[in-house]
């Protein structure tokens, strides 16, 4: 079953998931990159407690001409050297 969750404005961005509900995250096209950088690290976090988790990480791409965007696994990993300060793209 695909949940998704949608925002007015006026409400928090704060949610608390269940690890084992998630199933896919989507990083936005305009996100931040320090945004980017805090939620890799996190994942990253959970994968470690429970190594059966699994989990797909993609990227919003727009697709200019269909007018749409699309879903492309990521290149993107949390950054070893710099104690999540960052990500590399492989």
């Amino acid at each position: 079953m695909e949940v998704h969750k949608t925002f007015k404005s006026t409400e928090s961005r704060d949610v608390e998931v269940e690890f084992d509900s998630l199933a896919e995250v989507i990083f936005g096209m305009k996100m931040e990159n320090h945004h980017l950088a805090y939620i890799l690290a996190f994942l990253d976090s959970i994968k470690n407690l429970d190594q059966w988790f699994a989990l797909t990480i993609s990227e919003a791409r727009a697709v200019p001409r269909e007018l749409r965007f699309r879903h492309v696994r990521t290149t993107k990993s949390s950054c070893t050297n710099c104690s999540g300060s960052g990500y590399i793209e492989s």
